[in-house]
């Protein structure tokens, strides 16, 4: 019914916001009372205004894209967490300790509490893997690592690479299932 010309024209002062100039032009050049030209106004605005279409967003998409994103999160993890452990290892030197305690938990699980000498002074130092039966015996010598910043860890594959291998872990899952699903939706 409105010619493309004068939906452009009506276009331009819906965007100045001149609502009122748009719809006495429609009723004074197309002879229509006051409602219907408001009518005809208000669906061209709804129609051009960037908000008027609804977004089409997929559930699963979003799903499939938070997984990636946790997966890449995790992953970002991993690099830092083994970078770190590299770089303090690298440098760091062997000194011995024993185990002198075990420090339990509620639930029954342990960790070894390690007393070691360094620069004449004795230190202590608990594991950060708690276990059931625990790792360490009483009296166990157990290898440390002291990096030159001072930070000591226990030489054992889980206290040095637990952390990083549930990140990885996390990463493969939450990554795998979120590339699948991102892939296998692709249309």
């Amino acid at each position: 019914m409105i010619s493309s010309s004068d939906r452009q024209r009506i276009i331009d002062w819906l965007n100045q916001r001149k609502k009122i100039h748009a719809i006495k032009f429609v009723q004074q050049n197309y002879k229509v009372r006051l409602t219907e030209a408001t009518q005809l106004v208000q669906a061209i605005d709804e129609e051009n205004s960037p908000g008027s279409k609804p977004l089409s967003i997929d559930p699963v998409r979003v799903v499939g894209a938070v997984f990636t994103g946790l997966g890449v999160v995790f992953t970002v993890v991993v690099v830092a967490l083994f970078w770190s452990d590299r770089s303090d290892m690298q440098e760091s030197h062997q000194i011995k300790g024993t185990v002198e305690s075990l420090d339990y938990t509620d639930n029954g699980t342990a960790a070894p509490v390690i007393k070691y000498w360094t620069n004449g002074e004795k230190k202590i130092l608990v594991g950060t893997v708690w276990s059931n039966p625990p790792s360490y015996e009483i009296g166990e010598e157990v290898e440390l690592l002291v990096a030159p910043n001072g930070k000591v860890t226990i030489n054992s594959f889980f206290e040095r690479f637990f952390m990083i291998g549930l990140f990885a872990f996390l990463a493969v899952i939450f990554g795998g299932i979120g590339v699948l699903v991102l892939i296998f939706l692709k249309d």
